[in-house]
């Protein structure tokens, strides 16, 4: 297992909407009883828990991506890559090849060529890339690896390495990634319908691509293209927004700022002064996880959790439906919106 950003153990601990069970330091052990060998390729010797005893590459922050194709590039100058899997699985590996080579931009991608970049020595990277192909490898690349710029690369490169080894749907073969960068990822998780409130049908079809959103509110009536089709973005004068914080992970929040100023009235339900409250005209304090009975539960997990309240609200924090519930008696339809239970009742149900 070779892991590009390490496996660390402590990112494990958590997952959206909580954890009920701890598993990867279990099945690490596990792995490696079996006879699995693990590789840590990381600036950071601990990105790997020591049990493990994983042979350790330190390498430069961000050049991942060189090293990679420089193991790919090493498969094929000594042919050693699977030549029917590339065939009948991929395109244009032809190109790719001759990127490799040298002949697109006249940088030959070698060992000796990585080595100056990532600081790993050009004998390894020959080493790394016979052991992966002398037996069942399998890849793992860390979220980490795109958190920083062109952070997509070292992803697509670990893809095109292992098509190379041709071992992608076998059994501990492949590629995957962000193993241990939260609970869930790897874990065999059981499908049961989760709990939920009654929908009502959405008479508002129209929508747009999450990542869309400034270029919606600074080009109103404009169109755009998404998945082969054209569309117009809406004109939004009010924004309602309830969980999460669209300031915390947008691209480019310079631009977002100046897009946030286009709507009229801007109103969030939050429980802390983030970016996104500075910015809004109405912010409606609501309760933590601590401060109201509630179900942690998570399509991540399969666990279903009743979770009671450890202290009463702060100040004038109140839950998200009980929020709703005014709002909704405001304007006429509270029944509706309850169906005559309140939050506890609602949780007595669904459980």
């Amino acid at each position: 297992l070779v892991c590009f950003g390490g496996m660390t153990l402590k990112n494990s601990q958590i997952s959206q909407g909580g954890t009920g069970n701890h598993i990867q330091k279990k099945d690490m052990l596990k792995a490696k009883k079996k006879g699995v060998k693990f590789i840590n390729i990381s600036p950071y010797n601990e990105d790997i828990i020591t049990e493990l005893e994983a042979k350790w590459i330190p390498i430069i922050p961000n050049t991942d991506t060189a090293l990679i194709l420089a193991i790919c590039y090493f498969l094929l100058n000594k042919n050693l890559y699977n030549k029917k899997f590339l065939k009948k699985y991929t395109v244009g590996y032809e190109k790719f090849f001759d990127y490799l080579l040298g002949k697109t931009d006249g940088v030959v991608k070698s060992p000796e060529w990585a080595s100056k970049i990532c600081k790993i020595n050009p004998s390894f990277i020959q080493k790394i890339a016979k052991e992966m192909v002398a037996g069942k490898t399998m890849i793992s690349l860390s979220w980490s690896l795109t958190r920083q710029q062109y952070g997509e690369q070292p992803y697509w490169a670990g893809i095109v390495l292992a098509c190379m080894i041709g071992q992608i749907g076998t059994s501990g073969g492949g590629v995957g990634f962000g193993y241990a960068a939260v609970n869930n990822v790897g874990n065999n998780l059981l499908s049961y319908k989760l709990p939920s409130f009654p929908k009502k049908a959405n008479s508002v079809s129209t929508f747009i691509p999450v990542a869309r959103f400034s270029d919606m509110l600074l080009n109103p009536n404009k169109k755009f293209n998404y998945n082969g089709k054209k569309m117009i973005f809406p004109k939004i004068e009010l924004i309602y927004w309830a969980g999460g914080n669209p300031f915390h992970h947008h691209q480019d929040i310079n631009r977002m700022i100046k897009a946030w100023q286009k709507p009229k009235t801007i109103i969030i339900n939050e429980w802390c002064w983030n970016a996104t409250a500075k910015f809004a005209d109405i912010v409606l304090p609501c309760t933590t996880t601590l401060e109201r009975e509630d179900i942690a539960i998570s399509s991540n997990d399969n666990y279903v959790v009743s979770m009671e309240k450890v202290i009463n609200p702060i100040g004038d924090a109140k839950n998200d439906y009980d929020i709703f519930t005014d709002l909704a008696t405001e304007m006429g339809f509270g029944k509706e919106f309850t169906d005559g239970q309140n939050a506890e009742q609602w949780q007595k149900k669904n459980i």
